[in-house]
């Protein structure tokens, strides 16, 4: 199931593909006209971990939350809570194969966050 938030200049779009040995992620992220579609290899664990975390920053406005990709060195996305119910978002993927990097931020206000949160940790809290 992909899991959205779309505003007028920042999409996240995350979608969790199950395989054998674990999960591969595949992201869609574009911030103020910038942006990448990529994939990285994920722990289930660590995204049920993250949708639980956001739900918290939604629910009480504050903390932050991060995932990483396995090796934790090509993809970091950070929620953050902001101030007058704005959540920051923000992190990098990185392709090394052709060199290529894409560092984010966007604050975002916090019903956008809401659908995202509950959908991912609906999907994933078994694990």
């Amino acid at each position: 199931m992909k899991h959205e938030i779309i505003t007028e200049d920042f999409i996240l779009s995350l979608e969790v593909i199950k395989i054998d040995s674990g999960a591969e992620i595949l992201l869609h992220v574009c911030s103020r006209g910038f942006g990448a579609k990529t994939s990285y290899a994920i722990d289930l664990r660590d995204v049920a971990w993250f949708a639980n975390k956001i739900c918290g920053i939604y629910e009480k406005l504050e903390g932050n939350a991060s995932i990483e990709d396995c090796d934790g060195d090509d993809l970091c996305i950070t929620f953050e809570a902001g101030k007058r119910g704005y959540i920051q978002v923000s992190g990098y993927l990185i392709e090394r194969t052709y060199g290529q990097e894409l560092h984010f931020f966007n604050e975002i206000e916090q019903s956008y966050v809401k659908e995202f949160c509950y959908g991912m940790k609906n999907e994933y809290n078994n694990y």
